[in-house]
């Protein structure tokens, strides 16, 4: 999309917000909804037709794909669209409208009255956020990163960053994360990449006391760090607090705490990877044996973007 540049801007999203007088959020959510749109031809052409209304098909590209759409098209017909935001909350992409809702997903939302100077803060830090992840962030993902960092302030080094308490089900595995007293239901991708690098004081339930571990001995972490030189393995990615040593082959599939197994990946990219947008294989610590790349493509990295630039320039 050249049209920003071609007026002045050097972004989409300041283009959106100074020429066409939207929102930040606003903007971001239009972005997200255009990019969904190139791998739903039938939902992009309800749009067109006027079949269904913008604020519709916002909703289902939350949850549909290509191979999903025409249900969720279906199932959309002759509904308001406050009916559909109640269909698509707690379903992830991929989910069909008839797959059982899952707790874990349903967004609380939390709105802000901000003073000026604290919302300057606030898009300050979205841009340096996005900068060190070399991608474009989303609210929730700035605000859980402010609140990660509050709680366990460092990078990590001098041990687990998950000093949060999780609890998990021995039988049905749901996972919770206690929040101020209350226990708030999270999404499996969140309890493992917790799982992968944590103080574990295990059951709560028994008559004794266990023995506390962690799943990584300090030793271990000092290693990783030193090889991995303090900052999160992701290309592009320049994150060099709140990081997690993940494990690539998983521990529950017999992954073992060997230091070729053991990657250091900021929080963001973690739950990427468990949540099945980031790949990551092969042997840490080898240049040639390791294979980091996304399922889901993200927005531009800050090397994309450069050359980008150029072309432009050369133009």
């Amino acid at each position: 999309m050249k049209l920003h540049w071609m007026l002045g801007h050097s972004t989409m999203l300041e283009y959106m917000e100074f020429a066409l007088g939207y929102t930040p959020h606003v903007a971001r959510e239009r972005l997200r909804v255009a990019r969904a749109l190139v791998q739903l031809p039938a939902t992009s052409g309800a749009l067109a037709t006027g079949q269904l209304p913008f604020s519709a098909v916002r909703e289902l590209t939350r949850v549909a794909t290509e191979d999903t759409e025409r249900e969720w098209l279906a199932r959309a017909r002759d509904k308001t669209v406050h009916e559909i935001e109640e269909m698509v909350t707690g379903r992830a992409p991929g989910d069909r409208p008839d797959d059982p809702a899952r707790p874990d997903l349903r967004e609380r939302r939390l709105g802000l009255s901000l003073p000026p100077q604290a919302f300057a803060l606030w898009r300050q830090a979205r841009t340096e956020l996005a900068n060190e992840r070399g991608a474009e962030v989303t609210d929730a993902d700035l605000l859980e990163t402010l609140c990660r960092r509050f709680l366990a302030p460092g990078t990590g080094e001098a041990g687990p960053t998950h000093q949060i308490a999780y609890t998990q089900c021995r039988d049905c595995k749901r996972a919770t994360q206690n929040g101020a007293g209350r226990e708030i239901d999270i999404s499996p991708e969140v309890f493992d990449s917790a799982a992968c690098d944590a103080r574990v004081i295990g059951s709560v339930d028994g008559s004794t006391v266990s023995k506390a571990t962690t799943t990584v001995t300090k030793r271990t972490r000092e290693q990783v760090f030193a090889r991995d030189r303090g900052r999160c393995q992701v290309p592009g990615c320049r994150a060099s607090r709140n990081l997690h040593i993940h494990h690539i082959i998983p521990q529950e599939a017999g992954g073992p705490h060997a230091m070729w197994n053991l990657l250091l990946i900021c929080g963001g990219h973690h739950v990427a990877n468990h949540a099945g947008l980031l790949s990551i294989t092969g042997r840490a610590g080898s240049r040639d044996g390791l294979s980091i790349r996304w399922t889901s493509r993200p927005p531009w990295t800050p090397e994309e973007a450069a050359a980008f630039r150029k072309e432009m320039a050369e133009e």
